[in-house]
């Protein structure tokens, strides 16, 4: 169940990951201005929004499924339409489409997950959906490097059309086909999953929810949980005004902080904008593309860590290790690139920042990448948890845009003031985990809930 969930986690990292390797040929092809290339870039990201701030409702009153179900077919319609776009403005659309679909499956496939795992597992289990993005940001980097690659090397092998049009002459298109794939195994792979356990309960649905938890857990814990799940739910109303009321409050600002912190790290400057940056730092594009294939594999390994110790260590001792070393990479770099500028650590520069990139992207996933989604598919009560996901998702889109859609803009001054400013925002970070962020590791969500509401 999750790793069928999980899919949706690596559409999103695909298409997150696919765009690193399009910019250049994209500027290239519509003659954009920096703003055009910003627009470019986070238009998936205004999706996101859009997609995450309404899954919470519909997946609150159809249930988790069917939405999963949906951003499949989203995925593979944008996909499609951003490989063969009618122009500039259609490929925004097509990647408005695809943000959509992200934005659904990153707020719906953790929720799923978190509510069908046993509570001992329960951490490193939604941690998946975070080692399924960076597989799929891997995979989305490799992919891009092979058509980038290969078809000079094998000409004859992509001579006949349409082969040669969308991976020769416009390799970018080939690019985005790559997508289409893994969507229509999501779609036909979901219809294999059952629904949440808890979602049936919440529709009072008691006998499904127990076969699927007798399925998960066996039949005694199964009726301990179900009896759990019943006395919670008796005590909520399921409504918006309960969820900005003052009970959930701090949940609320837990959810939103954790899902803003994790996007100021500027982790997705390095995700979306590899190959820029790896352009500012003096490498080749070549090498550029390799480095982005090794950052994608140790976003991979550093996952496996976060899936190993997260249900162990717990959630805040994973954040206090990673804030602590991103502060000092971010510090490193912002330094190493105003020292660049000004003449005096060429060599020194392409020796360290590879060095550099490497720890920051494995440190965030081992910490602000897989943390956030468990935490807040954790802390709200049931029948208000797809809403509550949902806002606390969003959030993390709209942090998202702003960095993904200034980056460009701030770059024009010198890559060394982003990073000082990703750097200054892990200051306040580290203080909201050390006083405000509570701990949620080896608990039910029922006992989550009466522990921090009541």
């Amino acid at each position: 169940m999750t790793l069928v969930a999980a899919i949706g986690g690596f559409l999103f990292g695909f298409d997150t990951g696919v765009v690193s390797g399009l910019i250049e040929p994209i500027k290239v092809r519509y003659g954009l201005t920096p703003f055009g290339e910003g627009w470019f870039t986070s238009s998936v990201l205004v999706g996101c929004i859009l997609g995450a701030s309404t899954a919470g409702i519909v997946a609150d009153a159809f249930g988790r499924k069917i939405v999963l179900l949906v951003s499949g077919v989203l995925f593979f319609v944008s996909a499609l339409g951003c490989g063969y776009p009618p122009d500039f403005t259609g490929l925004v659309i097509f990647r408005l489409i695809g943000g959509i679909g992200v934005g659904i499956a990153s707020m719906v496939a953790p929720l799923y997950i978190s509510e069908i795992s046993p509570p001992r597992y329960r951490g490193r289990l939604v941690s998946i959906f975070q080692l399924a993005i960076v597989f799929g940001v891997a995979t989305s980097y490799a992919s891009n490097a092979l058509i980038h690659s290969v078809p000079p090397q094998f000409p004859g092998l992509f001579a006949a059309e349409p082969l040669a049009f969308v991976f020769v002459e416009q390799n970018w298109r080939g690019m985005f086909l790559m997508g289409c794939f893994p969507a229509l195994a999501f779609f036909f792979l979901t219809f294999c999953i059952p629904e949440s356990p808890r979602w049936w309960a919440a529709q009072g649905h008691k006998d499904k929810a127990m076969k699927t938890l007798t399925t998960i857990l066996g039949e005694e814990e199964a009726d301990r949980e179900m009896q759990d799940i019943e006395n919670v739910l008796q005590q909520e109303t399921g409504t918006f005004a309960e969820l900005f009321g003052s009970r959930l409050r701090f949940g609320l600002i837990v959810a939103v902080l954790l899902m803003f912190f994790s996007q100021v790290t500027g982790i997705n400057v390095i995700i979306y904008y590899g190959n820029e940056v790896g352009k500012e730092a003096g490498f080749s594009k070549g090498f550029s593309f390799v480095l982005q294939t090794i950052i994608g594999f140790a976003n991979i390994a550093f996952t496996f860590l976060a899936l190993w110790k997260i249900d162990q260590w717990g959630r805040k001792t994973l954040l206090k290790i990673g804030t602590a070393i991103i502060l000092c990479v971010l510090t490193s770099v912002a330094a190493l690139f105003f020292l660049k500028t000004h003449g005096y650590v060429n060599t020194v520069f392409l020796v360290l920042f590879p060095i550099l990139a490497v720890t920051f992207v494995g440190t965030f996933a081992m910490s602000w990448g897989p943390v956030p989604w468990v935490v807040v598919s954790e802390i709200f009560p049931a029948r208000i948890r797809g809403r509550a996901a949902s806002i606390g998702t969003s959030v993390i889109w709209i942090a998202c845009f702003l960095v993904i859609q200034t980056f460009p803009i701030i770059k024009s001054f010198g890559p060394e003031f982003c990073f000082a400013i990703y750097a200054a925002f892990m200051i306040p970070a580290m203080l909201f985990i050390r006083f405000y962020m509570p701990e949620t590791k080896g608990r039910s969500l029922e006992e989550l809930e009466k522990e921090l509401y009541g």
